[in-house]
């Protein structure tokens, strides 16, 4: 295995580094190093590991994984879990982001809930919920709502 991520990997630097290489070129380097390397992590990481990574206790990893707010996959032993190793990529990434522009409290959640606006299944879901709305505002269908003056704290 690490005789496959070195060659991988000298082949990625040799791209990367060669003058005159075309973007086609380095992609494609980089394509074949992603996929070996992620060939090569396997379906998931452990808990443990996730959770330096994200800079979190474990405790709150399974509060997030018990939300269903990050994905696991099963692991080898019966009763035990990972966490999937796409989605910990992207959730990685996104951690850092924030933490590079300052973000020190709540990132994870912060993270979580970028991934999620920008997923295609959130999008698509928004939609079907607010098109009827979003139709009845555009058919001039809804009605102004005004509060009464007489509207205070006691109501």
């Amino acid at each position: 295995m690490q005789l496959e991520q070195i060659t991988t990997y000298a082949h990625a630097r040799d791209a990367l580094k060669r003058k005159g290489a075309t973007k086609a070129q380095l992609r494609d380097a980089l394509t074949v190093a992603t996929d070996s390397l992620r060939q090569s992590l396997g379906p998931g990481v452990r808990k443990v590991d996730a959770a330096r990574l994200l800079g979190i206790s474990r405790q709150a990893l399974d509060t997030w994984i018990a939300r269903g707010r990050i994905r696991t996959v099963p692991a080898s032993k019966p009763g035990r879990v990972l966490v999937d190793a796409d989605d910990l990529a992207e959730l990685i990434l996104e951690v850092n982001a924030l933490r590079r522009a300052g973000t020190d409290r709540t990132v994870v959640s912060r993270a979580l809930h970028q991934l999620a606006q920008r997923d295609p299944k959130t999008q698509t879901e928004l939609q079907r919920m607010l098109a009827p709305g979003l139709a009845a505002m555009e058919r001039g269908d809804l009605i102004p709502a005004t509060v009464p003056d007489t509207f205070g704290p006691d109501d």
